[in-house]
């Protein structure tokens, strides 16, 4: 059987020539996204996470790059990275889902 893993979106937002990064659960710093539903485009999956952890609208761009990640032991993720741009302002505030 082949091996099978979870893709995560994630987005390269730059604001004030500066990435914008998350602390997720782990306290571990990490770009806005999150997981591919089945059947969605990874580009709207992007704009929806990024919307929903930072309430600001963003225009994906093309991958920067895409790695398998090892989140814990035992648990591979497929990373795919997009460029984006923020749309109208940049002034985001953070969901519950990150510490920081």
């Amino acid at each position: 059987m082949s091996p099978r893993f979870a893709v995560s979106i994630k987005g390269v937002v730059l604001i004030d020539r500066r990435v914008l990064l998350l602390k997720n659960e782990r306290e571990e710093w990490e770009l806005p996204g999150g997981r591919l539903e089945a059947g969605e485009d990874p580009v709207a999956c992007v704009v929806r996470e990024i919307r929903e952890e930072l309430s600001i609208d963003v225009c994906a761009g093309g991958i920067i790059d895409c790695w398998l990640y090892q989140v814990l032991p035992g648990r591979e993720v497929v990373i795919v990275t997009y460029g984006c741009l923020v749309k109208g302002e940049s002034n985001f505030v953070k969901s519950d889902e990150h510490n920081d």
